[in-house]
């Protein structure tokens, strides 16, 4: 015998005695020497339990349940961080850990639930930032492709102060939203992002350029060969450029306006108004260049047709855009000026539209609610499979007690109904209480019938219920029932043998 298997028999030995400290003791050199195994991990931290060491036993069984989720057994790590959230409620911890499990199982809709509840609590400031941060960085990695998710995620870190880290979570929601075509959200997120000075980092992992934003005012719309005087001589000197009037038929088009090294005087026009400059100038009798076609500025900028302009006064930099009515034209007759400040009735206030927010936090609530409740109603069946593969983790452990909690609530489940039944004889059998096992025994039969392949176990287990309490009719009835249907099972002939002699 191996000497872990020789410290595992001795633990198991105090722990009978009920002597937990010294079984401790030993458990912890078995550690030492298995810590690879999960099983024992989990029967470290059951003990600490026992003697009220309830951080001890959280940290050994977070490290059983890593173990268990490295060797591939899953259902044995969530019945592990579901037996955790009953016995230690507020290690809100666990549920990062079941959000990764469930992951790994592919049940991603099941672990965005698991993640959201997780950040929830977490964002009460219930962990310290360096633990959070480790935390949230493997939430990152997981569920990069669920938006839900990243944008808790992301307010959780900036709830913490962990603005770097808020901050790449963003990009990639951002880049999230864009391939899924949110483009409200897109909008949002980079608010966000521009907040907190990353914006550049943002268009170069978006592969965007720098949109150019320049406002044509008047000092960059004059050339450099003017001179300052002239700037403001042909400012106060330029006339006014008048709408027509709607009866005044349309011109033929004009031949295009030669180069100008100069401001347009449609440019003018735009830029006393902007300053509001009163006065009226006489039309002129040729008209004008700008008016159909489109004209080249002093900047060396190709302008489109200008539009009609709003008649309120702007600031003094202004920005020229948009395109103007074919029928704007300066002819002989008269035209009335556009006063310089418009009537208060004349000025519509049109408010700026406001982008769209589609959540509210009360409704983010409700959805992650039924999420959660959704997700639990469709798990139920694999933790009835957890709680049944559990207790066969513990009958390998010889923990019979452990094993029975375990397939009781298995047994809840119609599809491991019978199987636990069958189980949970078998380790009263172990605990040497044959009557106890021969009414779980007796009620499994009696679910599937004396027939088939199935009932063989419950009629061997019977036989040696019936056995262990001295009535041999019985054993040996429930025997011959094995017997008739498969001589080689177990060592039904040998028992036959010897209660017919």
């Amino acid at each position: 015998m191996s000497k872990a298997a020789n410290i595992r028999k001795k633990a198991l030995d105090l722990v009978r005695q009920q002597d937990w400290a010294n079984a401790i003791k030993e458990y912890r050199r078995l550690v030492e020497i298995d810590q690879n195994n999960p099983n024992v991990h989990n029967e470290l931290a059951d003990l600490y339990l026992r003697t009220n060491q309830k951080n001890e036993a959280f940290d050994a069984f977070m490290r059983a349940i890593d173990e268990y989720t490295r060797v591939g057994l899953y259902n044995n790590a969530v019945a592990v961080c579901k037996k955790v959230l009953r016995i230690l409620p507020n290690r809100s911890e666990v549920l990062s850990k079941l959000g990764l499990i469930r992951m790994k199982q592919g049940l991603a809709k099941e672990a965005e639930s698991y993640y959201i509840s997780f950040l929830e609590r977490a964002a009460g400031g219930t962990f310290d930032p360096q633990t959070f941060q480790k935390l949230a960085l493997a939430i990152a990695g997981e569920m990069a492709v669920s938006t839900l998710v990243m944008q808790r995620l992301a307010q959780c870190l900036l709830g913490y102060k962990l603005n770097d880290d808020a901050a790449e979570v963003l990009i990639k929601l951002y880049q999230l939203q864009e391939r899924n075509g949110d483009t409200s959200g897109c909008e949002d997120t980079r608010a966000l992002v521009t907040k907190l000075g990353v914006v550049a980092k943002l268009d170069a992992v978006a592969g965007k350029s720098p949109v150019d934003r320049t406002v044509v005012t008047e000092d960059n719309l004059w050339t450099k060969t003017h001179s300052e005087g002239e700037r403001l001589a042909g400012m106060e000197s330029t006339p006014r450029f008048t709408p027509p009037s709607p009866a005044q038929p349309t011109p033929p088009a004009p031949e295009a306006a030669p180069v100008s090294d100069g401001p347009s005087e449609r440019d003018q026009w735009l830029l006393r108004l902007a300053r509001g400059v009163g006065g009226s100038a006489k039309p002129k009798t040729a008209a004008a260049p700008a008016a159909q076609t489109t004209s080249t500025s002093a900047v060396g900028v190709e302008e489109p047709k200008p539009s009609a302009p709003a008649a309120t006064a702007a600031p003094e930099s202004v920005v020229i855009a948009g395109e103007a009515p074919a029928d704007v034209v300066i002819g002989d007759d008269p035209m009335p000026d556009i006063p310089a400040t418009p009537e208060p009735e004349a000025i519509e206030e049109v408010a700026p539209p406001q982008p769209s927010r589609t959540t509210a936090p009360s409704k983010d609530g409700m959805q992650i609610s039924a999420l959660i409740d959704d997700a639990s109603a469709a798990g139920d069946e694999e933790d009835y499979r957890s709680h049944y593969d559990l207790g066969m983790a513990y009958i390998e452990m010889e923990l019979l007690s452990e094993a029975i909690r375990e397939y009781q609530m298995a047994s809840k489940s119609p599809q491991f109904q019978v199987k636990c039944l069958e189980m949970i004889g078998l380790c009263f059998l172990k605990q040497n209480q044959p009557q106890l096992a021969i009414r779980q025994l007796s009620k499994g039969l009696s679910l599937i019938g004396g027939d088939g392949d199935e009932s063989m176990g419950i009629k061997y287990n019977l036989g040696l219920a019936y056995e262990m309490t001295g009535d041999l009719d019985n054993a040996r009835h429930h025997f011959e029932d094995v017997y008739v249907v498969d001589v080689t099972f177990r060592d039904v002939a040998e028992k036959i043998r010897k209660l017919s002699g």
